[in-house]
């Protein structure tokens, strides 16, 4: 399961290419968990993201998420607060983790 909520940095730049910039992006997400202990930083950069998205939250951050759950769940450790502690506006759709 992909670590749902942890501090972390998004990131998008364009490439230079001789004196300008291109249609290229390096994509970039860095962040630790758990949030109350950090035990783990990760940091995830793309160079050229080729799926169609270039942003760091929509191409980094989900390689992060997977690579960080999977390392938090190999040393055991803890889930960081309940899944049940999040307060969601009345307007909001409930988000559920997958099972």
């Amino acid at each position: 399961m992909p670590v749902t909520a942890s501090p972390g940095k998004t990131g998008t730049a364009h490439k230079l290419e001789g004196r300008g910039y291109t249609n290229k992006y390096v994509s970039s997400f860095v962040g630790f968990a758990p949030a109350s202990a950090p035990r783990l930083i990760v940091a995830v950069m793309i160079d050229e993201p080729s799926a169609g998205a270039h942003y760091g939250g929509e191409v980094a951050a989900p390689v992060f998420s997977t690579v960080m759950g999977s390392a938090l769940r190999t040393l055991g450790t803890p889930p960081d607060a309940p899944g049940d502690n999040v307060i969601l506006p009345d307007s909001a759709a409930a988000i559920r983790e997958e099972t």
